[in-house]
């Protein structure tokens, strides 16, 4: 399966778990095949699944992960450049967060 770890899908209440192993390939073996306009990667990960752990959905059910009524306004929650401003005063949040999404259309 290509999905994260942990699997939960917006609206069902169910999660999924996996025990897996996990390997990290730098020699160039598995790199081309990701390869995106021109950047090859420098390492890729190699997961394989050993195990799948059900989760119960009383968790979810009970988090309300689903809700949008329980999920924090866009501005109740610090940015990126806000939080590392607050272990470093000198640190330009404003400038961090204009050039953000160039950084990472450029960098990813």
């Amino acid at each position: 399966m290509n999905e994260p770890a942990t699997s939960h899908f917006v609206g069902l209440d169910w999660g999924a778990f996996r025990h897996a192993v996990c390997v990290i390939d730098s020699t160039g073996q598995l790199l081309e095949r990701f390869e995106l306009d021109g950047k090859r990667p420098v390492t890729a990960i190699v997961v394989s699944v050993e195990a799948v752990y059900f989760q119960c959905a009383r968790a979810l059910m009970r988090s309300a992960l689903w809700d949008p009524t329980s999920r924090a306004a866009r501005g109740e929650v610090p940015s990126a450049g806000e939080m590392i401003r607050s272990v470093d005063a000198a640190f330009d949040a404003k400038d961090y967060a204009a050039a953000l999404h160039e950084r990472q259309r450029a960098t990813l």
